[in-house]
């Protein structure tokens, strides 16, 4: 699905965020080279927010963490 989106932008996988609600989301974006960060839902398991590189509130914060804001 990555490298997929990755085309059809035209940009490199390096170049690419993907915001999650679960571990797999995360892991995904992480195995093809782009940046997963996790926003934890109800659904999301705490072993799944423990393992996450970047763990953010809520979407805005995912999207401000991407882009370097607080």
């Amino acid at each position: 699905m990555v490298h997929s989106a990755c085309r059809k932008l035209g940009i490199a996988e390096s170049e690419a965020a993907l915001i999650g609600d679960i571990g797999a989301d995360v892991r995904a974006a992480e195995a093809a080279g782009a940046t997963g960060v996790l926003v934890p839902t109800p659904v999301t398991r705490a072993e799944e927010v423990a393992a996450a590189r970047l763990v953010a509130p809520d979407l805005a914060a995912a999207v401000g963490l991407l882009q370097g804001t607080p």
